[in-house]
């Protein structure tokens, strides 16, 4: 609901939080994982988006993707809703090969089973 009231149709979370958010959000949103994709329809949608948002969980993760932002001079709007910070209104259309994030393949934290993505 968040995405919706700023104008956001496509975000780029890490791979546990996409498929999370796109669950929740149903037709309402496009949401692509930073790297592994098993929907590349949905990954090119995104890509597409000079809008796209970014999603991450609250804490860390939601910490670093900040710090990539203003390493790179971007802008961005930050809010949070339930566990999940969103990056909107980057000052320039941004990748997550642009920001620099990477995964780091480890399993889902505890944390992403207590997830509220509504």
């Amino acid at each position: 609901e968040v995405l919706a009231q700023q104008g956001v149709t496509s975000v780029y979370a890490d791979y546990w939080l996409a498929y999370q958010l796109q669950f929740a959000a149903g037709d309402r949103l496009a949401v692509a994982p930073y790297v592994t994709s098993r929907f590349p329809a949905l990954t090119a949608a995104v890509a597409r988006d000079p809008r796209a948002a970014f999603a991450a969980v609250r804490g860390p993760g939601a910490d670093q993707l900040s710090k990539a932002f203003a390493a790179r001079r971007v802008r961005a709007t930050r809010l949070e809703t339930g566990t999940v910070s969103l990056f909107v209104d980057t000052s320039t259309p941004q990748t997550p090969a642009g920001l620099g994030v990477i995964p780091d393949g480890t399993p889902a934290p505890p944390e992403y089973a207590r997830l509220n993505c509504r």
